[in-house]
């Protein structure tokens, strides 16, 4: 019996399709052609990510409150008392105005950004506010000593009988042993450098602490 395609044409003996429309025989599809794959699109690598610490040097926001609330501590202290602490409750004053500025700059770093510090980070914002009040200090006490030398050393400028300013006995002793020793300034500046550092760093750490739970 004649084989016949599907078109009526009588199918060759043993072929496969159909010489005329290219049919298969036997109902046998055409295996379709496989589409070529489309060539892989290799992803360049990404630039790596610029990590910013919270409350670090790199961090600007910091910097910037850290500064005014350096500032701040600073016009402070000298409202309340002389840089220098004569006696226990201005040392503590000052110890406290430290902190103080410490805490300020952690609110104000929260408040601006809306990033909650840790207690370590907010460390780190109390301490670079004590680095900039030690550095105030330094600049003003080196200017001081630099108008002192131009007025003929410190007993020209706190003789009372050429100024007309009564100096407080207390005050005239320890500016005396500030610049008449060397040693006693360097100890004085490491002092400062120690106290406001570590001072405003455990207030930064206290206002991370406290305002985490607002």
């Amino acid at each position: 019996m004649e084989e016949r395609c599907t078109c009526g044409t009588v199918m060759v003996e043993g072929a496969r399709f159909c010489h005329r429309c290219g049919r298969p025989s036997g109902g046998i599809e055409p295996t379709p052609e496989a589409e070529p794959e489309a060539p892989a699109v290799v992803a360049a690598p990404a630039a790596p990510a610029v990590t910013v610490v919270a409350g670090g040097f790199h961090d600007s926001a910091a910097l910037r409150v850290a500064l005014i609330a350096a500032l701040l501590t600073f016009l402070l202290s000298v409202a309340l008392g002389p840089l220098a602490a004569f006696n226990v409750a201005q040392f503590f004053v000052q110890i406290i105005l430290l902190a103080g500025g410490g805490f300020y700059a952690v609110y104000l770093y929260r408040r601006r950004t809306g990033v909650h510090l840790n207690p370590r980070a907010g460390a780190r914002v109390g301490w670079i506010t004590g680095l900039f009040n030690f550095v105030i200090g330094l600049v003003l006490l080196t200017l001081l000593m630099l108008a002192v030398s131009s007025q003929g050393g410190i007993d020209a400028v706190l003789d009372e009988s050429k100024t007309g300013v009564q100096v407080p006995p207390e005050l005239l002793k320890s500016m005396h042993e500030l610049f008449s020793n060397t040693g006693r300034l360097t100890v004085s500046v490491f002092s400062f450098f120690l106290t406001a550092t570590m001072a405003a760093s455990i207030g930064g750490m206290l206002g991370a602490k406290v305002l985490e739970k607002d």
